[in-house]
């Protein structure tokens, strides 16, 4: 069955040399949308996707009847994270990063189409050891809304450490754009206090509820996360009543690890 290939190799946009460290992986996507592209081997077999990166390059196939072009959602050997938009079979076929960059944010599609509700879907990115996950700046833009549904960010939960919901928690779908992670604070008559958070455990800290009483405002204290190289894939879960919603995570993350 005759197919589309996208080849890219991966190089320092200093050095200007040729990656070649192991690791990495890139999510492909339907350009345009957070859908998954189902990608194929050069023999037409089904392949996975996200698709793993080998000596820094980037390498699969799909189906030479999709009339779309595809977009890249590239983890690097070393945690650096990329977007390529509207990537065609014809190219580029070299592509630069910043290696000398070290805050990043890794964006995750994610969409009802390629996952079951209310079921852990296992995105496949896997973050590398000794990156340091951030509260600030985490959060979720929504594509497709649905009303009434929520949407957890965190650890594969079936890794040694894992948390599903420990980026994110019951974060809302409810309203189409950019959504942040963050403590809620109401307005109470007495005192104003800290509701809850969308943060999950592993980015917040000691959250305790306050209440509409005099002094008692709760606590609240933000945290990072050190990616351990154990619990490391990025998992995601729609609530049960899930439909519709298609969306983006943003995971923002220092890259802690040696040069």
């Amino acid at each position: 069955m005759p197919q589309k290939r996208i080849f890219i190799q991966l190089h320092d946009h200093v050095t200007r040399k040729a990656i070649s460290d192991a690791g990495g992986m890139v999510y492909v996507t339907v350009t345009g949308t957070p859908d998954k592209q189902a990608l194929l081997t050069k023999t037409g077999a089904a392949a996975a996707n996200p698709s793993l990166l080998v000596n820094g390059q980037l390498d699969f196939y799909f189906a030479d009847t999709v009339t779309t072009n595809v977009d890249l959602y590239i983890m690097g050997p070393k945690g650096e994270f990329l977007v390529i938009k509207d990537v065609a079979p014809s190219g580029p076929n070299e592509v630069y990063l910043d290696r000398s960059r070290r805050e990043e944010v890794a964006v995750i599609p994610f969409s009802i189409a390629d996952m079951v509700a209310a079921t852990e879907f296992d995105t496949g990115m896997e973050l590398p050891a000794d990156m340091m996950v951030h509260a600030q700046g985490a959060g979720i833009f929504v594509d497709v809304l649905e009303a009434t549904e929520t949407l957890d960010v965190g650890l594969l939960s079936s890794e040694a450490g894992g948390d599903a919901n420990g980026f994110m928690s019951l974060m809302d779908v409810a309203t189409a754009g950019a959504v942040a992670a963050k403590a809620v604070v109401t307005v109470g008559g007495t005192e104003n206090f800290f509701a809850s958070t969308t943060l999950g455990a592993l980015l917040s800290e000691a959250f305790l509820a306050g209440a509409n009483v005099a002094t008692d405002v709760g606590t609240n204290h933000d945290t990072t996360h050190r990616c351990d190289g154990t619990a490391k894939t990025i998992s995601l879960t729609l609530t049960a009543g899930s439909a519709l919603a298609k969306g983006y995570v943003f995971i923002p993350y220092t890259r802690m690890a040696a040069p």
